[in-house]
């Protein structure tokens, strides 16, 4: 247990010393990606549709430390599982993004799939791993926000689920895209 809450104060250290660089050096980004917990359709307090089989669906938050931009990638378990190759597909959406933008170098934290990434864009990928069980981190206040502003809204399709994310926040909206 004590290696446990070293390696999780050591790894905070890490992840904050990144953030201040990623702050101050335009070519650095530092970003943590996490799944939100799953959020059910229909989502509604009517009876007979709240005891219905529900349809999840996903939301993996990428939370950009420099910045403070987070992106939300959605999608529904029709479409897709919630497993490494949607993760996946989210971080070949991310990385090239960064890249236009003029990064050279990122560092991921999240929950290994970045040699081909590394190659193929050109850029230094460092993927830290946090410590499970201690995984507090900033795609976490977004979650917060976007369960907050969806509380009293019904939602009855996949789609209802962009309105509110994109308006979760009002100084940096959330970017939100479907997978």
């Amino acid at each position: 247990m004590e290696t446990h809450n070293v390696n999780k104060l050591l790894l905070r250290e890490h992840k904050q010393k990144d953030k201040e660089r990623a702050i101050t050096e335009t070519f650095f980004c530092v970003a943590v990606f996490d799944l939100q917990q799953v959020l059910p359709i229909p989502k509604c307090e009517v009876n007979q549709v709240y005891y219905s089989k529900k349809l999840a669906t996903y939301n993996l938050t990428v939370f950009d430390l420099g910045s403070k931009n987070c992106i939300c990638f959605m999608w529904h378990e029709d479409i897709a599982a919630k497993g490494s190759n949607e993760i996946g597909s989210c971080i070949f959406q991310f990385i090239p993004n960064k890249v236009q933008e003029g990064v050279k170098e990122i560092c991921l934290f999240m929950f290994c799939l970045y040699a081909y990434c590394s190659v193929k864009y050109g850029v230094i990928i460092t993927h830290k791993f946090l410590e499970k069980g201690h995984t507090q981190n900033e795609g976490d206040s977004a979650h917060s926000i976007i369960e907050r502003a969806a509380k009293n809204i019904p939602i009855y399709i996949p789609s209802q689920w962009c309105a509110p994310l994109c308006s979760a926040k009002r100084k940096k909206p959330y970017t939100v895209r479907g997978i």
